[in-house]
């Protein structure tokens, strides 16, 4: 997986999971359901499970990390 493929990644998971209101803060959105076939095989289907290490989304994890 490129680098900006796993910030693609990261980026759409917290979209997912929180609704940017301007008048308000961050809200949790209702929990979403999964199949655990439906969600293994949709983690499949990116072929990130079990790649290389890769320097620049190791460095891009530390610097989000500290922050």
């Amino acid at each position: 997986m490129s680098i900006s493929s796993a910030i693609w990644f990261v980026v759409t998971g917290l979209i997912a999971f929180f609704v940017f209101d301007p008048n308000e803060t961050c809200t949790m959105r209702e929990p979403v359901t999964w199949d655990e076939a439906e969600r293994s095989a949709a983690l499949q289907s990116y072929e990130a499970l079990d790649t290389p290490r890769e320097a620049d989304f190791d460095d891009l994890a530390r610097v989000g990390s500290e922050t």
